[in-house]
């Protein structure tokens, strides 16, 4: 990989970006916005966004299969299928 090939896919402010199995898994990043830190999943082409969580999130990490983030509404420690399904805290 060089670059030559790179587009634009999101327009979004994001943060904590993670790809895995073809999918861009990352939290909105705009300060001054009321949907700062909503969890998005996205196509690597840029097609099919959609909402994962929106609450305050941030620090997203894949591992085992989950999404692995830090609720910052004082949910604390959380995971979630990758699909967005099943949000709970980590004990």
């Amino acid at each position: 990989m060089d670059g030559t090939d790179a587009k634009t896919v999101n327009n979004l402010s994001s943060a904590y970006l993670n790809v895995s199995d073809g999918k861009i898994y990352y939290c909105h990043n705009f300060i001054n916005d009321s949907s700062h830190g909503q969890m998005y999943v996205m196509n690597t082409d840029g097609s099919g966004a959609r909402l994962l969580g929106d609450s305050s999130n941030a620090y997203l990490n894949i591992a085992g299969g989950y999404l692995f983030y830090w609720n910052k509404s004082g949910g604390g420690l959380c995971q979630m299928d990758l699909d967005g399904r099943n949000p709970r805290p980590v004990n």
